[in-house]
């Protein structure tokens, strides 16, 4: 297939998918075209594949019975109590039982990454870990693996790597030759490209600030 006929085909299955992914496809526009690298984008990049479709996403993991009551016992538990924002939290926490998580939705789409190029972006998984737990510290106050404000080169390379994934992962679902502009050389005029050659780096250094596996 010619290189205007490759693209056409592509245009026209994302154009096809529009209606269904225009709410996370504007959040992805709109915090890719900003400028300037913040917390504020890291939030969006991470927050745009919540608002995924259905059929973007994993499905639900299937409870056990066991589970299932268990969880009914401690809804009864908790409707007894005063209503309080703690008591409701921990209500909607049971609700998101068994649903897919961010982490989940991200992983779910960075396997259509991997399975194409999987040895062009080692430990992509690490970092998509990584920049969930980053954007948890940032939005929940929960425990970040390292200093993030010292180091906001690694939040960028996170924010980066959100955005390759979403956007890549939407690509290839819509019949993008991946591994084709893989092995193409690049300009470095794109920010993918720039992603691309830059990812060997970024992920070293990343691998450096992060805590020794076992």
């Amino acid at each position: 297939m010619r290189e205007s006929e490759h693209f056409a085909s592509v245009t026209a299955k994302w154009l096809e998918r529009q209606d269904e992914w225009q709410r996370a496809r504007w959040r992805f526009f709109n915090s890719f075209a900003q400028g300037v690298f913040d917390i504020n984008r890291l939030k969006v990049s991470a927050n745009m594949f919540d608002v995924l479709p259905p059929s973007a996403t994993p499905i639900d993991i299937a409870l056990t019975p066991d589970l299932i009551l268990a969880r009914q016992a401690c809804r009864e538990i908790l409707n007894q109590l005063p209503q309080t924002a703690e008591r409701d939290g921990a209500l909607d926490c049971l609700g998101r039982i068994g649903k897919s998580s961010l982490r989940r939705k991200v992983g779910h789409r960075t396997k259509l990454v991997l399975d194409q190029a999987a040895d062009q972006f080692p430990e992509l998984n690490r970092v998509v870990d990584e920049a969930v737990k980053c954007r948890n510290y940032y939005v929940h106050g929960t425990s970040g693996s390292f200093d993030y404000d010292r180091n906001f080169e690694a939040v960028l390379f996170f924010t980066r790597s959100l955005e390759f994934i979403f956007a890549a992962s939407d690509l290839i679902e819509s019949g993008w030759n991946f591994t084709r502009w893989l092995k193409r050389g690049t300009a470095l005029t794109h920010p993918f490209g720039q992603y691309k050659v830059s990812y060997p780096a970024a992920i070293a250094r990343l691998l450096q600030l992060l805590p020794k596996r076992d």
